[in-house]
Formats: structure tokens, C-alpha cells, sequence
């Protein structure tokens, strides 16, 4: 949008201070040092379910923010998207909200499952964070302690609540006025119809690529109500390229809140809203099988829960679709999601496979839902399109350039002269020798696995590690139709292999889900990934 950026003591508009943070007793030559213990369960908190991504300081340089974009919120420059006052500093209720409600259309979950009070607390540490963070700013660009300190209280403080003109009708007039304005104001970056295709190219205060919101997706980081869009408008969106925007009609500001709205596709963001849901998994008889297109499933209510791309792009898998069944002695899970596109060959360096992973915590407070953490494990079974590909195709390892010329094959058990050694060759004519992974035991190369599901464990990003065979139960089978997959994972309830989640019959446990979409190229740490939800297993 036009519009004047706020400048002076709104440049580090952001959170922090209207709150006292507690220092120890110093002289000006001793270092800033937050009393973390001060603020006790909060702390504690955001090490568990924040620092991944902001980073133990607040600095946006968690072990996980480098998957993620856009970028976790660097606290230390005082800006924070979503504001509601006159100098783009938030207030408590700005914040809180923002913890509740995550973040659409990034990788913020919402955290509203946390205790009110816990999330209040987190508001006063994030605060400390921020004041602390912007000290030590101060002080590197050359500031004295005790000036920097003084300086940055002064700019984080809170401002006036951002004054909204009265609301006007959403009638055809004002969307014929809305229209109009829009295209003076806002068309340059979203695009003459709202799909984030302007001509305009965007950078947040960091410098990084910033990408305009499609407002026909329907999406909204800080919600689709009118006052909330209206304070995006009048205020802006601190450190996005988001500016604040003056019109010679103030009341103008509603006509153009009523025709985005008008875009919005509807339902769109209660689709992508990150919820806690739960899960029943119905008990059945007789005996469970592993066909994802049994009758079984179609008598059985299906769960939406929504997936958020870590690395965050307009195309991409909504959701999935949760059935749950148990016979008393195993335990299966059915997973559909709308794909256009199969990608089940991995033979070059540059193809990438659609996949899907569950995850699960028997932890009564389960560990971060990124894959676990040092304190507490978290068990994945991860069914790859790929490896059902290799169960199924009998021709084992389809060169990936077929037609190029070779004058021996070194891979074959038997010699074969050259005129036929370009010939396919079947698993069981191969050497594994001549294939590292798979000579050296690792399930993931081996082509005579007989699941297509593997099953890990990780205590945190970079720890994931795949099961001793002994303890690669878990089946599946995966079939596309209608443009869609559908995947079904089974294993008995009850194991003995370490790292391995236990379930039993009237118990609950923690589930959550990841999907990889090959023709987007997601592999490894790209991909869309949920909250944890609650699976409850029928007595």
C-alpha cells in the first residue's frame, strides 16, 4: 500500500517495555543480564516451545529458523507484525493474541492449548526479550549501557490505542468505492484483483524477499474480522513491507477493508487455522487390514486437521483427512490428502517423492511438536511414495538415463557382454556391494525392504534416526485416485523396541502429521507439518 512509513520513535516498533524487567544489582561496567529465574514458568516455556525458532535470546536464530520462511520474528529489533496503537508498539492484548492465535500463512502455530495464565506470562517474557535484545543493539552500534537501556525503554514504550474511524455498511456502493481506492492504494503490491501479483517488488526491514498477501486465498495472519484488517490498513504491519497508509478520506479505510474481504475465498482461513483436534481411533472387528480402500474406512468419520508449510507458498496441501481404527491388537490409521500430481520416483538427484509421516508422544506434556527434543523422544512412522513404488515395480533399478552406452556393468553378479549390459537389471541380479547404503545395511537404500514404511526416532531437528531392523514393524499401502492419496499405516499396539510409542485400548497419546509434496521439491526439513492433535484409542 502507499502511505508513509511512522519514523522516529516508531522505528523500533515493537514489544516491549510497559513492563519493569528485573535486573541484577550492577555498576555501568558489568554486562545486562536478564533474571531469567524471575519470570520461572515462562521461561520455561518459551525454551520448550518458542526458542526452536526465535532462539533462546529471542533473536530469531533458533536451531529450526533456517527451514522456516518467512523468518521467526527477530524480538531484539522491536517489531512485531500485528499492532493496534499509534506508534506500532503492541500492546499485552496484541501479543496475547498473536501466542492464542498463531500466525496464517507462516509457520506460527497457535499455542491457545497453553494455560491463559502461561500465555500471559509468556507476554511479559517476550517483552524482556525484546528489551534486553534491543539493549544489546544499542550498545553494539555504540551506545553506553546505561544509554542504551534508557533509550530503548523510551522506544518500546506503548502507545495510544490506534484511533479507527466509524465503521461503515459493506453495501455495493462502498464496494464500488472500495475498488477504486484500492487500486490507488494497495493494487501497486497486491495486484489489480488482490492476488499478491503487483508490479511492485517487496522487502521487509531486513532486506529479505517479501512476498504480498493473495487476498483471494483468503488468508490473513491476524484474522479476517473488519477492525482487525482495518488496524492492518491504518497501521501497518512493523518490519514487513507492510506500511502504514494516510487517505484524504479516512473514512476511506472501510470501503477497502469491505472489497478485500469481498475477495476472500470463503472458508479459507478456517481451513488453515492450526486447532487441537481430536482423534478417535474406533474399535472394530474382526481383525484389521492394511488396504487403504477397505469398506471400512468409507463407515468411519474422517477429521480434518490443517498443515502449515514451514517454508510457506500459496500452492500447496491444505490438509489431511484422519481416520483411526483399532481391532484391540493393532492399530491403523488411514491419511488422505488432495495431490495432483503423483511423484513416486527418486532416480535422479533432482526428483523428489511425496511422502507422509505421523508422529507420536505417550508424554503426558509432550515434547515441541518439531520432532521432539533433548528431553523427550518422539516416535515417526513415514510412509515414502518412493519406496511403494519399489515394492510394486518388478523392475527393479530403472536406469535413470537409459540410453547411455557402457561397455560393462559392474553392479551385475554376472558379467553380460555390452551389447545387452544396458539391458534392465532386477534386484536380484544387482551386486549390493556396489551400492553403498544398501551394502552397509541402511534400510532407506535397501530395495528388498518389505514396508514402505519406516519407522524413527528423533529428540529434536537433526537428530532423526531410523529404528534397528528388528523394530521396522510398521506397515502400509498407499493408492492414488481422483487426483488424491490415500496412505493407511498399521502396527500392533503393543511393542518392546525403544523409541517405539506404545498404545493401548481407553489411553490417549499425542499425534501429529507431516506431509512432503515432491513437485514442490519438499524433502527433508521442507515440508507442511501440524500442531500436536489428541488420539484417543476406544476402550
Amino acid at each position: 500500500m502507499k502511505g508513509k512509513r511512522v519514523v522516529g520513535v516508531v522505528l523500533a516498533g515493537a514489544l516491549a517495555i510497559a513492563l519493569v524487567v528485573v535486573l541484577r544489582p550492577r555498576s555501568p561496567e558489568k554486562p545486562f543480564v536478564l533474571e531469567d529465574k524471575q519470570f520461572g514458568r515462562a521461561s520455561e516455556l518459551y525454551l520448550k516451545n518458542c526458542s526452536a525458532c526465535h532462539g533462546a535470546e529471542g533473536f530469531g536464530d533458533g536451531r529450526s529458523a533456517h527451514l522456516l520462511w518467512p523468518r521467526p520474528r527477530d524480538f531484539s529489533q522491536g517489531k512485531m507484525l500485528l499492532v493496534s496503537t499509534d506508534n506500532r508498539v503492541p500492546t499485552d492484548e496484541d501479543l496475547f493474541g498473536t501466542i492464542s492465535r498463531g500466525m496464517p500463512g507462516s509457520a506460527m502455530p497457535p499455542w491457545a492449548h497453553l494455560a491463559e495464565q502461561d500465555r500471559r506470562d509468556l507476554v511479559g517474557y517476550v517483552r524482556a526479550l525484546t528489551h534486553r535484545g534491543k539493549v544489546k543493539r544499542l550498545m553494539v552500534d555504540g551506545k553506553k549501557q546505561t544509554q542504551a537501556e534508557e533509550t530503548a525503554t523510551y522506544l518500546l514504550e506503548i502507545g495510544k490505542p490506534l484511533e479507527l474511524p466509524p465503521e461503515t455498511s459493506s453495501s455495493d456502493t462502498a464496494l464500488q468505492r472500495g475498488r477504486a481506492v484500492y487500486k490507488d492504494y494497495c493494487a501497486n503490491c497486491h495486484g489489480t484483483e488482490g492476488r499478491g501479483d503487483g508490479a511492485e517488488k517487496m522487502e521487509d526491514d531486513l532486506g529479505f524477499r517479501s512476498d504480498p498477501r493473495d487476498f483471494t486465498k483468503g488468508i490473513f495472519k491476524g484474522g479476517v474480522d473488519p477492525q482487525d484488517l482495518a488496524r492492518r490498513v491504518l497501521g501497518g504491519m512493523p518490519g514487513s513491507a507492510m506500511p502504514t497508509a494516510e487517505f484524504k478520506d479516512p473514512g476511506d479505510v472501510w470501503p477497502i477493508v469491505h472489497y478485500v474481504r469481498s475477495l476472500v475465498r470463503p472458508g479459507a482461513q478456517e481451513r488453515v487455522v492450526q486447532q487441537r483436534r481430536a482423534i478417535q481411533a474406533q474399535r472394530v472387528s474382526p481383525e484389521l487390514a492394511g488396504d487403504p480402500a477397505a469398506p471400512l474406512w468409507e463407515s468411519i468419520e474422517a477429521t480434518y486437521v490443517a498443515l502449515m508449510p514451514l517454508w510457506w507458498r500459496n500452492e500447496r496441501v491444505e490438509g489431511l483427512r484422519v481416520r483411526a481404527a483399532h481391532d484391540g491388537a493393532n492399530l491403523a490409521i488411514q491419511l488422505a490428502w488432495d495431490d495432483p500430481t503423483e511423484n513416486s520416483g527418486q532416480s535422479q538427484v533432482t526428483s523428489f517423492g511425496d511422502a507422509v509421516a505421523l508422529q507420536f508422544s505417550s508424554a503426558a506434556d509432550p515434547p515441541f511438536f518439531g520432532m521432539g527434543d533433548a528431553a523427550a523422544f518422539a516416535n515417526i512412522w513415514m510412509w515414502k511414495a518412493a519406496w511403494e513404488r519399489d515394492l510394486t515395480t518388478s523392475a527393479g533399478f530403472s536406469p535413470p538415463y537409459p540410453r547411455a552406452m557402457m561397455d560393462i556393468d559392474p553392479t551385475r553378479k554376472q558379467f553380460r557382454p555390452a551389447t545387452t549390459a544396458t539391458e534392465p537389471a532386477g534386484v536380484e541380479e544387482r551386486d549390493p556391494k556396489f551400492y553403498g547404503g544398501w551394502g552397509a545395511g541402511n534400510p532407506m537404500s535397501n530395495p528388498k525392504r518389505p514396508s514402505p514404511v519406516e519407522n524413527l526416532t528423533a529428540k529434536g531437528p537433526g537428530t532423526l534416526h531410523s529404528l534397528p531392523p528388528a523394530a521396522q514393524t510398521v506397515q502400509g499401502k498407499g493408492a492414488r485416485g481422483d487426483g488424491a492419496w490415500r496412505v493407511v499405516l498399521l502396527r500392533r499396539l503393543s511393542v518392546s523396541a525403544p523409541g517405539s510409542v506404545a498404545f493401548q485400548p481407553g489411553q490417549s497419546v499425542r499425534i501429529a502429521f507431516g506431509v512432503w509434496e515432491g513437485s514442490q521439491g519438499d524433502r527433508d526439513g521442507q515440508k507442511s507439518v501440524t500442531i500436536w492433535h489428541d488420539l484417543a484409542l476406544e476402550p
